[in-house]
């Protein structure tokens, strides 16, 4: 694929989106197109698969409309809200800055992020569970200072 192609499921996210748009504001296709300064069918071709390469002014005028960047007209982001996801985020900003503050590793920040992982497969990581796991490495930490000598 050239550089300059869209790939097929970047143009599945722009149907969708654009889709969405539409149903939410209750746009016509045309009235859309109209709206944005395109030619009448622009939008109409590329969601029924006609164009498989809009055009740069394109994707900037839809992604505008649509207040996205154009990487977020194009990427599904919803891959990023699953729990799994959102634990990583959480464990990394509460366990890596505590750990590094506290003499450890990126190592044992890994193994507390595994153990944070396993845990919040079926659950969302609260506060307690954090806590658990900031007091389980002061714990193994303590008077570890010649383990690794």
């Amino acid at each position: 694929m050239k550089s300059s192609e869209v790939g097929m499921s970047h143009i599945d996210n722009f149907k969708t989106k654009v889709s969405r748009h539409l149903a939410e504001n209750k746009y016509t296709l045309t009235e859309f197109e109209r709206s944005l300064g395109l030619k009448p069918q622009t939008l109409k071709n590329i969601l029924n698969g006609n164009t498989k390469n809009p055009s740069l002014h394109v994707l900037v005028r839809v992604s505008e409309a649509l207040d996205l960047t154009i990487n977020d007209l194009l990427e599904d982001h919803d891959q990023y809200k699953s729990l799994e996801f959102r634990n990583i985020n959480i464990a990394s900003k509460y366990l890596l800055p505590f750990v590094l503050e506290n003499g450890g590793s990126y190592r044992d920040f890994s193994n507390l992020l595994w153990e944070a992982l396993v845990y919040g497969k079926n659950h969302q990581l609260d506060a307690a569970f954090i806590a658990y796991l900031k007091e389980k490495f002061l714990m193994s930490h303590k008077g570890a200072g010649s383990k690794d000598a």
